[in-house]
């Protein structure tokens, strides 16, 4: 069972990793993606319904819209491109078949939303003022904070 686990010495705002970034292709066809995309600012957001994608990775895998959605932003409601993707996690799992919604913020290039962070089992501390985040898949146990 891949885990990922990220220990910070401050207590952190925001919880970024690596990621990595396909085309959809069949794996179990043997296929394999002609272009990874392999990004260093992945952000996870539990605020986030859906995971969301940069201009900068939509060009560079040359990925083709699959349709509209919405986005329901600070600024409001607003309707953007989406597209079919597979996500490489930092554990080594690929989530397949993601629809990722385009996101013009240039803070981060990717952002790992609930629909990827609800397959798994998601840890967020601050023990000691330092911040240590763990993500699992598949989830094996519950886990309940004890008093």
């Amino acid at each position: 069972m891949p885990v990922y686990t990220k220990k910070c010495l401050d207590v952190i705002d925001a919880i970024i990793s690596e990621c990595r970034v396909c085309p959809p292709v069949d794996f179990m066809k043997g296929e394999m993606p002609e272009t990874i995309y392999t990004s260093q600012n992945a952000m996870w957001d539990t605020g986030a319904t859906n995971t969301l994608i940069s201009p900068k990775i939509i060009q560079a895998l040359n990925l083709k819209s699959f349709g509209k959605s919405s986005i329901s932003s600070a600024n409001g409601i607003i309707e953007t491109n989406s597209y079919l993707i597979h996500v490489g996690l930092p554990s080594g799992s690929i989530i397949t078949n993601i629809l990722a919604l385009e996101n013009d913020n240039e803070d981060y290039e990717i952002v790992i939303g609930m629909d990827i962070i609800t397959q798994g089992d998601f840890a967020f501390s601050n023990k000691d003022g330092h911040s240590t985040f763990s993500f699992r898949i598949p989830s094996t146990e519950e886990i309940i904070l004890k008093e």
